[in-house]
């Protein structure tokens, strides 16, 4: 059995506690993880191993989308999956609109969001 991450997964989320909790579900989960708590320190932590972004939508300085924007401006092929605490509704019936793999709703269990990032690893 190896002990090689299944891939390396750039958490991006201002609470502290979520952030954690998420890092903590994706480690158990078999992967590596950076962490950032908003979108310019997550834009500085982006390296080529890379393999997903789990980004919270509603962020300050700078929100999800325009994350997600810049993500694709340093590389197209890095897959996202969206969180948010509010409503997904209108989100979830289009996530190629957010360039989005998945798009999870607050709180995310652990099981929904492994397999939601390991869809998108596929």
């Amino acid at each position: 059995m190896s002990n090689e991450p299944k891939g390396k997964i750039l958490v991006v989320e201002d609470n502290d506690f979520v952030r954690m909790q998420m890092v903590k579900f994706l480690n158990d989960g078999g992967f590596a993880t950076a962490e950032s708590k908003d979108g310019w320190e997550a834009l500085s932590a982006l390296s080529a191993d890379t393999s997903a972004a789990v980004i919270d939508m509603r962020m300050q300085p700078m929100d999800g989308l325009e994350f997600i924007q810049r993500l694709h401006g340093f590389n197209k092929k890095i897959p996202v999956i969206v969180v948010t605490g509010y409503d997904t509704a209108g989100l979830q019936r289009e996530p190629a609109l957010w360039n989005a793999s998945a798009i999870l709703s607050k709180p995310v269990p652990r099981d929904e969001l492994l397999a939601a990032v390991e869809r998108a690893l596929e």
